[in-house]
């Protein structure tokens, strides 16, 4: 069989280029006359009889002995018509040579396609056990682009080739006008040097955006080089060990296929299998012109959607039988073969129409992970509650470095009852406010702030100890004689607290009880759907004080029943009956207004902004200090101002405070131990202890923040909160829109593209926090920039080759769970 062969190859070799009598013309040394240069001379006839001693004997051969064990198990699938790969790998370099794909051309029935079985080259590493192949299936990543596919073809420079060269690109161009790849070419240029182009060519290899395809076209030898070698240029010969490293990284970028339309690539198909490449080569020396229609016909099949090997197939047949003259390309049909590692499906290009950029867009499984995993931990209220409050601190800081504490002049007069008040009085009992107290210093509020609305943070009842008859009184004469409102907590879980029957013709009652740091309104209330809160019901006296200052509660609330009667409506609670009131009679129209005013939009989370300064944000006076002034001596509102004031009375830091308390926000702890803000206040309790570590290290009171709450009400500066998983999702769109967008460009752009990012995410976190302080919207930063981080690590990595990781994840969850718990 080898003489048969070696007579074969002589005919061939003597047909297309008479001035090679053997195999040793195949040898890069002879340039371009050795392959691929016009036909002479016609021996035809006598290279096709060769060809049929040749075959035959070949078949027979495999027909006997060990071989025809094969065949008997492949003639059953064969003849059902049912498509059948045959997997083939060789341990002996003339045993490659061998046209191995007529023995499975010889198995296809006449009824058949010309690829019903087809025989596909592989590696001898590729046979063998199942584990061998789950072992070499582990060492080939399988990784297909996203977007267009991208074919690079390297074209060597070569005077004498140069016609057909150029026709070789416009084949492969026809790809590229049917819509279905990206065409890019390589050509050594004329003043470069041997290093240059070498390096040139590498780096466009390795050209992380990934190339799907690899064609070359030119001279290319195995018997130079162990592991094959082409030529770019008559004195640039480059072998296959040259070019490992950046075809490892480019199968790694998404490299799938290796066309080398040349002369003897056996040992170059070996090298690329090795590296998880699909390989077409020729396995003998080919003229330029069967080289230049083998291709043409190869892009054919392409452009139809076939399979690589498909194609290969097809474009082999037309050079047997097909060809403008079936005796112009004697044998030519013999040469292809089709490499490709067991593990992997044949390359096949397909439609890329509109739909298909927008599949580029779609989430991989890691974001879609990431993405699912934010939206729900980033959801929910006890994650989200610290990061406000971090977020806070942050704006408080912002606001003190850039100037902008707050615009608005605060109604709001707290104050709070203090040990030293209780001391002068003797009163020892801590639990229970005495009512004589209260009835003192709501007198003095009144006679000093002349308020429109007071409110008490106490919950009054008829068991509480002290004066109560002279706490009545008081309430009764400011309200009927100075037209004074009165609000009083509510909670729901004491109802037994309810303010007694003699006082609830001069106050209303609001829910005490709220979420930090939510704005409880009743567009978006959670706690009590009928009644309104303490917070909003004092600021909506405040704003109806202020239209009608002579406004009486006790005529309002006649007024309200008299038309709840009329209409056949029950009462419910009397925000919403005054709300329902003044819709429908068109008076008091600064209700609608305020109640206009404090709804969300898209019904996002209102929050209380602690980033204010607390001396911005109400007036604070301890009890002790506004008993000690004389009635004569307190200042005087002016006429103008009557009425404009809200005082709130509530507890402050005596006896066992901490239920009455809470810990204060991160901001608002900032602002206390800012030493610029910080004044000299009288102690609460005996002792000389720094006043500034006082303020330090305090816990808030309730009355601190109704006072906070009622501010952000009545001045309109309370703070929306952007929808987390709507932040979430367009952070996720726009990691993916830069994904996509710089994965198109080169490694040293795209390392630029991403330092240029970072001073525009730095700006975007400073225009955050401004759009916080003038626009009022809380735009999350932390959870939705954890997504744009995982979204952008693999092009971080891919540019700056680094690992970035947790190190102990058990740790760390075990933090992040304490933290934020």
């Amino acid at each position: 069989m080898e003489k048969l062969y070696r007579r074969w190859r002589s005919r061939y070799l003597q047909y297309y280029d008479p001035r090679s009598e053997n195999a040793q013309a195949s040898d890069l040394s002879q340039g371009a006359g050795a392959l691929r240069v016009s036909s002479t001379g016609d021996l035809s006839a006598d290279v096709r009889r060769r060809e049929e001693e040749f075959c035959d004997f070949f078949l027979n051969w495999l027909a006997t002995d060990e071989a025809a064990i094969i065949e008997r198990a492949i003639w059953p699938v064969a003849n059902q018509n049912i498509p059948l790969d045959i997997y083939l790998s060789c341990d002996h370099e003339r045993l490659l040579k061998l046209p191995w794909e007529i023995w499975a051309r010889h198995f296809v029935v006449q009824s058949a396609s010309p690829d019903a079985v087809r025989l596909i080259r592989t590696t001898e590493d590729d046979r063998g056990t199942e584990d061998d192949r789950e072992l070499l299936a582990g060492n080939i990543s399988t990784i297909k682009r996203s977007g267009k596919p991208r074919i690079l073809a390297v074209i060597a420079q070569e005077p004498e080739l140069e016609p057909f060269l150029e026709k070789d690109l416009q084949a492969l161009k026809k790809i590229e006008r049917a819509g279905l790849a990206n065409i890019e070419s390589f050509r050594a240029k004329e003043d470069e040097s041997k290093r240059e182009v070498i390096h040139r060519l590498c780096e466009t290899i390795r050209d992380d955006r990934g190339w799907d395809g690899l064609l070359f076209v030119g001279h290319s030898d195995d018997k130079t080089s162990i592991s094959g070698a082409f030529q770019l240029r008559p004195n640039i010969v480059l072998f296959m060990k040259q070019l490992a490293e950046p075809l490892r990284v480019a199968q790694s970028n998404g490299l799938r296929l290796a066309i080398f339309n040349s002369c003897s690539g056996l040992l170059i198909a070996e090298s690329l299998i090795k590296l998880g490449i699909q390989a077409v080569v020729m396995r003998e020396p080919i003229r330029s012109d069967v080289a230049l229609a083998f291709l043409q016909q190869l892009c054919e099949g392409l452009c139809q959607k076939q399979d690589v090997h498909e194609a290969v197939i097809k474009a082999s047949e037309y050079l047997k039988v097909s060809g403008p003259d079936s005796s112009e390309y004697p044998s030519a049909y013999l040469l292809p073969s089709f490499f490709s590692p067991s593990t992997i499906v044949p390359f096949q290009l397909e439609d890329y129409g509109w739909q298909k950029p927008f599949k580029r867009w779609g989430p991989t499984r890691r974001e879609a992970t990431t993405l699912i995993a934010a939206c729900l931990i980033g959801s929910q209220a006890f994650v989200q509650q610290p990061l406000t409050e971090v977020r806070q601190f942050i704006q408080a800081v912002f606001r003190d470095v850039t100037g902008q504490r707050s615009n608005h002049a605060s109604p709001v007069n707290t104050i709070l009852i203090n040990q030293a008040a209780l001391n002068e009085r003797g009163i020892e009992d801590t639990k229970n406010i005495n009512r004589g107290l209260l009835a003192d210093v709501t007198q003095k509020s009144l006679e000093k702030y002349q308020p429109g609305v007071l409110g008490y943070t106490y919950q009054l009842s008829n068991s509480a100890e002290g004066d109560i008859e002279r706490l009545f009184e008081t309430i009764e004469s400011a309200a009927v004689s100075e037209k004074h409102w009165f609000i009083f907590p509510f909670s729901a879980a004491e109802e037994y607290n309810k303010i007694p029957d003699e006082l609830d013709q001069y106050g209303v009652e609001g829910e005490g009880y709220f979420r930090l740091p939510y704005l409880d309104i009743p567009a978006n209330s959670k706690t009590n759907k009928q009644e309104c809160s303490y917070s909003y019901l004092v600021s909506l006296a405040h704003v109806l004080k202020q239209e009608v200052p002579t406004l009486k509660l006790t005529s309002l609330k006649r007024e309200i029943q008299s038309y709840l009667h009329s209409i056949k409506a029950d009462e419910q609670n009397f925000c919403r009956d005054l709300e329902l009131f003044s819709n429908n009679t068109n008076l008091y129209s600064s209700v609608s207004q305020f109640i206009e005013s404090v709804q969300s939009i898209f019904g996002w989370q209102q929050i209380i902004d602690f980033s204010i300064p607390p001396s911005h944000a109400y007036h604070k006076e301890l009890a002790s200090n506004l008993l000690e002034e004389d009635s004569e001596s307190s200042k005087k509102p002016e006429s103008s101002n009557l009425n404009t004031t809200i005082v709130i009375i509530g507890r402050g830091l005596y006896g066992d405070y901490k239920s009455n308390t809470v810990n204060p926000p991160l901001a608002v702890d900032y602002w206390w131990c800012d030493s610029s803000l910080t004044t000299a206040i009288k102690p609460d309790t005996v002792g000389s202890q720094n006043i500034k570590n006082k303020q330090c290290n305090r816990n808030i009171t309730k009355a601190e923040l109704y006072s906070y709450s009622v501010y952000n009400l009545t001045t309109n500066t309370s703070i929306i909160r952007f929808s987390d998983v709507l932040a979430i999702l367009i952070t996720g769109f726009l990691g993916k829109a830069l994904s996509v967008y710089l994965t198109q460009f080169s490694l040293e752009r795209r390392r630029q593209a991403l330092l240029c990012l970072i001073p525009i995410l730095l700006s975007t976190i400073v225009i955050s926090l401004q759009i916080y302080v003038s626009v009022r919207l809380l735009v999350p930063i932390l959870v939705p920039g954890f997504v744009l981080f995982k979204y952008l690590l693999p092009i971080y990595r891919s540019v700056f080759h680094v690992q970035v990781h947790f190190g102990n994840r058990k740790l760390f969850n075990s933090i992040f769970l304490t933290r934020f718990c």
